[in-house]
């Protein structure tokens, strides 16, 4: 896996990827797909860099 950086725009940090507990808040995760933010569950993210 391959970490860029963050990338800050004029109002803030542009996010690419919300990483959420496995029982996170549906508002969260709705809104995030509503500006084309890729999710990934918490337990995902720790098998990814596990592997």
């Amino acid at each position: 896996m391959e970490v860029e950086g963050i990338n800050k725009g004029t109002n803030g940090y542009k996010v690419d990827v919300i990483i959420h507990a496995d029982d996170s808040d549906y508002g969260l995760l709705k809104k995030a797909e509503e500006l084309q933010i890729e999710t990934i569950p918490l337990s995902k993210f720790n098998e990814m860099i596990l592997n």
